[in-house]
């Protein structure tokens, strides 16, 4: 059933009509635990059902990645999960196999995090033309992209669709957050020439952020 998240119900309730116990019925939705509860909840008793999630779609394809992958969580049985393995491998796929509520936390911190950062830097104006990028930059780029590409239904799927959507974004923002504020914070002093340092993390830093200045220094006097 490869229709957007929002429509998967109504998509569930028109098939069951047409389903019998010779029926296999997979959905491929980027979240899985409310596609899941939709699944068994709407499928005739006795017809076989699993969720599953491709992890690749018509952008991802074009840059031919490979090994493609897939996901298989919960089914109606442990055969129906292992036909849903059986399709996917018959395709190609590497499948992995997870429960609705683990791929869902995985997505939270994966998909979801890379299409918040992008969107947040698509939408502050954040160029991709520049005369020149770092490395870095040039994988944000990438991300950037295939956001930029994505259909709207899939955003509703990731950001809406996804119980732990909510909860991933605000710690991402938090943190951020938390950054973004240590860097109006004035450096420490430097210590006395020869003083030692307490053993301790931020003590570690500072030392090597010392280190730093001083290589920058010679550097300097050197050019």
């Amino acid at each position: 059933v490869c229709v957007p998240f929002g429509t998967l119900e109504d998509s569930l309730r028109a098939l069951a009509a047409h389903l019998g116990p010779g029926h296999l019925v997979l959905d491929v939705c980027s979240v899985k635990v409310r596609p899941v509860r939709a699944l068994e909840r709407l499928v005739p008793s006795g017809t076989a059902w699993a969720g599953t999630h491709p992890l690749f779609g018509p952008t991802t394809l074009k840059l031919n990645e490979r090994p493609l992958r897939a996901v298989v969580t919960e089914g109606s049985s442990p055969d129906a999960e292992g036909r849903a393995r059986a399709f996917y491998e018959a395709l190609g796929c590497e499948v992995l196999q997870q429960t609705a509520d683990a791929h869902d936390r995985c997505m939270a911190e994966s998909h979801l995090a890379a299409c918040f950062l992008a969107e947040g830097l698509i939408n502050a104006g954040f160029r991709t033309d520049q005369p020149f990028v770092t490395p870095s930059f040039r994988s944000l780029e990438r991300v950037m992209a295939g956001v930029a590409a994505e259909a709207d239904h899939l955003r509703a799927a990731v950001y809406q669709g996804n119980p732990y959507a909510k909860g991933a974004r605000e710690r991402l923002l938090a943190a951020l957050l938390a950054i973004d504020r240590s860097l109006d914070v004035p450096p420490p002093r430097r210590s006395a020439p020869g003083a030692r340092l307490p053993d301790t993390t931020d003590a570690a830093k500072l030392e090597l952020t010392n280190a730093r200045t001083d290589s920058d220094a010679l550097d300097q006097a050197l050019v």
